[in-house]
């Protein structure tokens, strides 16, 4: 389960850094209309594989307004709002403000009663939260950090407030029934609502686009949405939405080390201490007391 979230972390850098090169040439409505369509049709051919060897497992109708609004809230609220604010902004103010989500995932999850507030999962947040701080505001070699508050970071901090509520609202659908299933539904339901926003633009863009939005769309829509969504729906089976959310805050260690590779810029102290810092927040929520 920890392997699967340190993987979605990874998918979901790499959705802000390819998103960013498809937007050179696509618009986000493009994007959209690309993503959870195609991402749906992969998901029901795979829930059709999985139901060969595991049945089929029927919904309950009282649940499909559920799956209904966890697809507005995880695919079509959190992508609009994700792709079009990404387009005004940066990839490196995308990744900052999504250090947001764990915390008012956690805050959601204990007003609603999903979860308990316990000092060790309240100081594990907070160990995790200044450890993201320091990569962010003090492991960058080259240049300082630069977060304007426009509307691109407006729109971003609205995408991960949606993305918190759908961790906080998914999880009991996922405990309920398999993960292809679940998330099959939200797909279905989310793709609905988003393809009619982007089906004129994408007809107009995709026919002229270079190969380089091919490679990045399919890359997005392999990646970050079928690889991502599903790994998370995994662990939102087996583990709380806060702990599901606080893995977020790897993404800014990664990110660091991605430009380390890829850009050659340098690792420093802050870096490496804040990732030792992230990894002590996560073992404080992660872990459980054991019984007396």
């Amino acid at each position: 389960m920890h392997a699967a979230l340190l993987v979605v972390q990874l998918l979901f850098v790499g959705n802000a850094i390819v998103g960013k090169i498809a937007l050179r040439t696509v618009s986000p409505a493009t994007v959209l209309a690309v993503r959870a369509p195609v991402a749906a049709l992969l998901f029901l051919g795979l829930r059709w594989l999985i139901a060969r060897r595991a049945g089929w497992e029927r919904v309950e109708r009282r649940d499909l307004w559920k799956l209904a609004g966890a697809g507005l809230l995880g695919i079509s609220l959190n992508q609009l709002l994700f792709f079009e604010g990404l387009s005004r902004s940066t990839a490196t103010n995308a990744t900052v403000i999504s250090a947001c989500i764990p915390v008012l995932t956690t805050g959601l999850s204990i007003g609603l009663r999903n979860e308990r507030a316990t000092l060790r999962k309240v100081l594990g947040l907070l160990l995790a939260l200044s450890g993201a701080l320091v990569v962010v505001l003090l492991g960058r070699s080259r240049g300082g950090l630069h977060v304007e508050l426009g509307m691109g970071e407006l729109l971003l901090f609205g995408n991960s407030t949606a993305y918190s509520l759908y961790l906080v609202v998914s999880r009991p659908l996922f405990r309920r029934y398999r993960t292809d299933v679940a998330v099959t539904w939200i797909f279905v339901f989310g793709a609905a609502a988003l393809l009619p926003l982007g089906f004129m633009p994408l007809l107009h863009e995709l026919p002229s686009a270079p190969p380089t939005a091919y490679v990045a769309l399919t890359f997005i829509v392999l990646g970050p949405t079928v690889g991502a969504y599903f790994l998370n729906g995994f662990a939102l089976k087996r583990a709380p939405a806060s702990l599901v959310a606080v893995y977020i805050y790897v993404q800014p260690i990664v990110a660091a080390f991605i430009a380390a590779h890829y850009l050659d810029e340098q690792l420093t102290p802050a870096t490496i201490g804040g990732g030792v810092l992230i990894g002590c927040g996560i073992a404080l929520v992660a872990l459980r007391r054991a019984p007396s």
